[in-house]
């Protein structure tokens, strides 16, 4: 991160690292992703990811706010992102 902090791959890697192989430090995922954000504030692979995460450990507020980031970036699957964010805001 420190030579190349413009790869969103690399803080991704990271939160994976930290939430499948470091079950004590699984709490740091959101972290390295939000600091990829941080870095790279409009990769869209960096905003899913993080919004996926969100949704897999169960923070549906948090999932919501980031899925409409990411739909407000206009991507091309955005049906499907609202779809998320409806199955989501449906099930709180």
């Amino acid at each position: 991160i420190t030579n190349d902090p413009k790869r969103p791959e690399i803080y991704i890697s990271l939160a994976d690292l930290y939430h499948y192989s470091y079950k004590e430090k699984a709490h740091l995922a959101d972290d390295a992703l939000l600091e990829g954000l941080a870095a790279n504030p409009k990769d869209d692979f960096l905003t899913r990811t993080l919004a996926g995460h969100y949704k897999r450990i169960g923070d549906t507020a948090n999932a919501i706010v980031w899925w409409k980031k990411l739909l407000s970036q206009n991507p091309p699957d955005s049906a499907d992102i609202a779809a998320i964010i409806a199955s989501l805001e449906k099930g709180k």
